[in-house]
């Protein structure tokens, strides 16, 4: 069953890799784009543990940047 679900995931991200290359690319290209989209998502999914989220994660970079913008001035 998981297979199937990634099969079909796999096969809209390369749709998708398709619409925004240029037109004559190589097969090999199309897939080498669609397997990095793949592993970036699959790097996404897995790294989403209960409290470890896109938000928490994008607060603690602007509190990194405002404190080292905050030093140089």
């Amino acid at each position: 069953m998981e297979s199937n679900a990634q099969f079909r995931v796999a096969k809209q991200v390369q749709d998708l890799v398709l619409t925004h290359m240029p037109i004559g690319v190589s097969d090999q290209h199309v897939q080498r784009y669609t397997q990095y989209c793949m592993r970036i998502l699959s790097s996404r999914i897995d790294s989403l543990q209960p409290g470890d989220s896109d938000v928490t994660h994008i607060k603690s970079m602007i509190n990194r940047k405002s404190k080292f913008l905050k030093s140089n001035i």
